[in-house]
């Protein structure tokens, strides 16, 4: 009967006995095989400096459709323990937002200007503070320069492709997942960087 992990965040951690009475609660219990954890924050909602709002988003993996009682259910805890809820009925792409709807997820480099947005089922860095220090140090080992031409090979989400591309390098982003190539596209228009077919560039 775990009652903490400290793997995960404090926050997320504080929740497990709560969490276990949810699950014990809902109907289709039998048929939700597992928790997803993700941490993000929310965009920038206007210019400004601010402190980003930390999102912790629980993404349950729902073998059957939810239930009356259990939908109000999860409703209630996502409003009252502040998590945003989202479902996955099957392969990892059908993960989406179930409360709140509108539930965007995203982290931030701002060191580089960078911030990119994610699904809370694609693969990010577990610690953002760590990735932070991880591209700050590989930004500052590499020192991409204006001109400059660098491969990014299984680039993901652009993790390290959008802050050398936004140093100034050309950037070929190397990945094999299609969906990741779609997202790491949109990253890059998202933070105004021009994408071609074969290159991330400043704009």
């Amino acid at each position: 009967d775990m009652q903490e992990c400290h793997v995960l965040p404090r926050r997320i951690s504080d929740l497990l006995p709560r969490l276990r009475r949810l699950v014990e609660g809902l109907s289709i219990r039998d048929r939700l095989p597992q928790i997803e954890v993700a941490v993000g924050e929310r965009p920038p909602d206007g210019p400004g400096l601010r402190q980003p709002e930390m999102v912790y988003a629980l993404v349950f993996r729902i073998l059957e459709p939810l239930g009356p009682d259990d939908a109000a259910h999860l409703r209630a805890f996502a409003e009252e323990h502040a998590v945003d809820v989202w479902l996955q009925t099957g392969g990892p792409a059908t993960a989406a937002p179930f409360h709140p709807i509108n539930a965007p997820l995203v982290y931030s480099l701002p060191e580089f200007g960078v911030c990119v947005p994610f699904g809370p089922t694609e693969f990010t860095q577990v610690n953002h503070a760590v990735n932070g220090v991880l591209v700050r140090r590989a930004m500052a080992l590499l020192a991409p320069a204006p001109g400059e031409r660098v491969a990014d090979f299984f680039c993901g989400l652009g993790n390290f492709t959008l802050p050398i591309a936004r140093l100034g390098a050309h950037v070929l982003g190397v990945e094999g997942a299609d969906a990741l190539v779609a997202r790491a596209r949109e990253n890059a228009a998202a933070n105004g960087l021009k994408v071609s077919n074969t290159e991330t560039t400043p704009a």
